[in-house]
């Protein structure tokens, strides 16, 4: 398996309130492996902890339902179990970053959020050092710039899978821009992760709503994201 894998994938965004902590946890009866369910029991305060910094210290995102958890990438064979953590970034949309094409919205997405939240799942040397963890994996969804369709507005979804060790490197910054990038391209070659959908959904909110009804996106099975 190559060591990294980055996945962009185009949705409808939805009206659904933000995930209260017991819904954006991925609770124990959803998992569907002993080794799942072991992680999630193991490190169910932890997991708590890590939605309570998100929730409180970054407002402007939100954590999907069940987008907290250990999780492995929908259609992957065998069973690698991810810390993941999926959320909504609710931020304005400036020309600029409309102006830029889909791979450099993702980039300057990860960069801006991605990083400091895959660097939050990899602090943890408990999570770390447990054998039956694989990696990390951060899916961000934002509104897609200029996209509206009959069912509502457009969102983007950016993942980033990455293996305990090359998380680790990258966060120390071992690993270069360049090399980086060459690790996203094979992981998209050997996962076929790089897959674009257009799902239907709920309208989404109306200006001015408050973080309690943000738009969140549905889930759909088999298109790569993370799955119990």
């Amino acid at each position: 398996m190559k060591r990294l894998a980055l996945l962009i994938v185009l949705a409808l965004a939805s009206g659904a309130a933000a995930a209260p902590p017991e819904e954006a946890i991925a609770p124990l009866d959803r998992y569907t492996t002993e080794k799942g369910k072991t992680l999630g029991t193991t490190f169910e305060a932890k997991l708590r902890q890590i939605y309570d910094r998100v929730y409180h210290c970054r407002p402007w995102l939100d954590v999907h339902k069940r987008g907290l958890g250990f999780t492995r990438p929908a259609g992957a064979p065998g069973d690698d179990r991810y810390l993941n953590i999926w959320v909504w970034v609710d931020q304005k949309i400036t020309p600029e970053f409309a102006a830029l094409p889909q791979t450099r919205r993702a980039s300057a997405m990860f960069s801006r959020h991605g990083v400091d939240l895959l660097r939050q799942l990899a602090a943890d040397a408990e999570i770390f050092s447990s054998p039956a963890l694989t990696g990390y994996s951060v899916i961000l969804t934002w509104l897609k710039p200029n996209a509206r369709s009959e069912e509502g507005q457009k969102a983007e979804t950016l993942g980033v899978f990455a293996d305990k060790a090359t998380a680790r490197a990258f966060l120390a910054k071992r690993i270069g821009t360049q090399e980086f990038d060459n690790l996203q391209a094979e992981g998209l070659r050997a996962r076929s992760h790089g897959r674009v959908l257009s799902l239907r959904t709920r309208p989404p909110r109306p200006r001015g709503s408050t973080r309690a009804t943000r738009p969140s996106q549905d889930r759909a099975p088999g298109f790569g994201l993370p799955t119990v």
